[in-house]
């Protein structure tokens, strides 16, 4: 027998495919439950034709609510029909003559009648609520509340005005218009769905990314925050709402941003637009902070592909994949200007002395890479096998660097086999669902790599490794595999055929890989492990696992990529990084 939540949510069509499978194999061979969906679409179609057409009823709902509250929706119908035969009972039409003395009854009819009338339109707005838009590319634990009840959020769940979605930690979710527009939900975002005419969705906290749909004319998509309201007609961006403001950040076209109820200002591609409560607008061009997106805008680690790059297969002397706990995660805690300063030694050795907060190398922190990052935002001390020690920061290898240089070279060559900043390429915080705008970090193991590189040497550019210090025992002699190479999904690849839908974790990391692709930054003790950082909204690895060992077959090596041609030449397959941000 369907319990009668499963039996509203069948109906409802808010079952993902699985769970409607199985409903319906149950009512293949269950006579009693395909009488409950006869009755209840019978009772459906009473509703409809009783109740007719849709309008606000705001002001009541609250009040019948607290009433419904607790009944199965199957009950709720059955009483709201009960009702009404009683409402036609009460309200006799047309309504006699009553003498004087009736008047207090025929007013109690009437009150009844309101009454009953107030909970008939609340029923229609909670059976027939319009639907707006759907879930997409669910990553974990998302939950949308309708009047105040919690749901899980499922692919394909459909979405209705009034819903609220709340994105936990470390999952993601898109909604999906008929349109083909997708918002993407970082971790941590909570947003509304509005009603009215057109799309109208408010973000009270959280980052927001958008690809919309070219609107139809007269139409647009509206974004409202706190501080701001946005009005698109069909572009990307990214919106975060943070404490007191709103930042947009446009990545191509046009868009309308204004204080609610204030004049609108166009922000155009390359322009960021910030609106708090204290200062209105402000519309800037874009600038990056170095310590959220690191390098210079000529970085190879910020360059995109061009349309002239050459791919060719990947050979190694040992396979990459497939991977098992591919992530190799950087810790990075950024010091403040009431910090103490402590030493930062390496192997017993004092290399320089750093603003150090306490929380610095706490426990489980000593493994892989931590990096300190200075209040200025310009520059870091990265640590490998670091620990606290009276205070003082200890570590097997320690190395200060500019987050607005390129990210490569001596400067980085911190430990042997490694050329490269520890943030370089890293997964940043939300990026994997708003979208990762760098190259990645890819750390292959030592057999998998030849130190025979073109030109006798043990790497290709941008690497400058230097064959002193390195193992030669451990790495490969043959194959094109190298410090420094450049891996690349080749356009030929149709992202959309991947099965990672169209936002998400596994379509942003395959679509990266397809517009800056990944380097080999350095060696790991697996087959192959991903610079990610410690703050990132990832999913479990397990499940980046099975998203890698899906790409890594498909990736080639850019075989042009030179200091004459980054990234393979041409026309860049995406947008310049915007300037650094100077001054903070």
């Amino acid at each position: 027998m369907l319990t009668p939540e499963q039996l509203d949510a069948y109906l409802d069509g808010s079952l993902d495919a699985a769970e409607r499978a199985r409903v319906e194999q149950l009512l293949a061979g269950d006579a009693a439950a395909r009488r409950q969906v006869l009755e209840q679409r019978a009772m459906d179609h009473a509703l409809r034709a009783t109740l007719g057409g849709e309008a606000s009823r705001d002001r009541v709902k609250q009040s019948v609510l607290a009433v419904v509250r607790g009944q199965t929706l199957l009950k709720l119908k059955a009483r709201v029909l009960h009702d009404m035969a009683e409402q036609k009972k009460v309200l006799p039409l047309p309504l006699p003559p009553r003498r004087p003395e009736r008047k207090r009854n025929g007013s109690f009819g009437w009150a009844a009648g309101l009454a009953a009338a107030a909970c008939f339109a609340v029923a229609a707005w909670w059976f027939f609520p319009a639907r707006v838009a759907e879930l997409a590319d669910v990553t974990h634990q998302v939950e949308v509340k309708r009047f105040g009840v919690p749901l899980s959020g499922r692919e394909q769940f459909v979405l209705r005005r009034g819903d609220v979605i709340r994105v936990k930690e470390n999952s993601a979710v898109a909604v999906r218009y008929a349109d083909g527009t997708l918002l993407p939900l970082a971790a941590g975002a909570e947003v509304k769905m509005g009603g009215g005419d057109g799309k109208r969705v408010h973000v009270s906290t959280g980052t927001l990314a958008a690809r919309v749909a070219k609107q139809s004319a007269g139409e647009a998509l509206v974004i409202s925050t706190t501080d701001a309201e946005v009005r698109v007609v069909g572009t990307e961006f990214a919106l975060a709402v943070e404490s007191g403001r709103t930042r947009l950040t446009m990545d191509e076209g046009v868009v309308k941003f204004a204080r609610a109820g204030g004049t609108a200002l166009d922000v155009k591609a390359g322009e960021m637009a910030v609106a708090a409560a204290a200062s209105g607008i402000n519309v800037t061009p874009s600038a990056r902070d170095p310590h959220e997106w690191p390098f210079s805008v000529d970085s190879p680690w910020n360059r995109p592909l061009g349309r002239g790059a050459s791919f060719v297969p990947m050979q190694t002397p040992a396979p990459i994949f497939p991977v098992t706990g591919v992530l190799r995660t950087v810790r990075v805690t950024m010091a403040k200007g009431g910090d103490p300063m402590h030493r930062i030694l390496q192997q017993n050795r004092a290399r320089g002395s750093a603003l150090m907060p306490d929380e610095f190398l706490g426990e489980g922190a000593a493994d892989g890479a931590n990096v300190l990052a200075a209040p200025t935002h310009d520059f870091v001390w990265e640590l490998f096998g670091a620990r606290r020690t009276q205070g003082d920061a200890t570590a097997n290898f320690a190395q200060r660097g500019s987050l607005t240089g390129t990210g490569f070279g001596a400067e980085w060559a911190t430990m042997p086999g490694r050329f490269a900043s520890a943030l370089g390429g890293a997964i940043r915080r939300n990026e994997a669902t708003t979208g990762i705008r760098h190259a990645l970090a890819f750390m292959p193991g030592s057999p998998a790599l030849s130190l025979r590189a073109p030109g006798g040497k043990p790497s290709v550019w941008p690497a400058a490794v230097s064959a002193s210090g390195l193992q030669a025992s451990l790495f490969g002699t043959n194959g094109n595999l190298h410090f420094g190479s450049l891996l690349a999904l080749p356009p030929s690849v149709d992202l959309r055929a991947l099965g990672f839908g169209a936002s998400g974790p596994g379509f942003e990391i395959a679509r990266a890989l397809q517009d800056y692709g990944a380097y080999v930054a350095g060696t790991g003790p697996k087959p192959l492990m991903v610079a990610v950082a410690a703050d990132a909204s990832l999913p479990p690895e397990p499940e980046l696992d099975r998203i890698f060992n899906k790409l890594l077959p498909r990736l080639q090596i850019v075989a042009n990529n030179s200091p004459a041609t980054p990234g393979g030449g041409g026309e860049p397959r995406r947008a310049a990084a915007p300037p650094l941000r100077t001054g903070l």
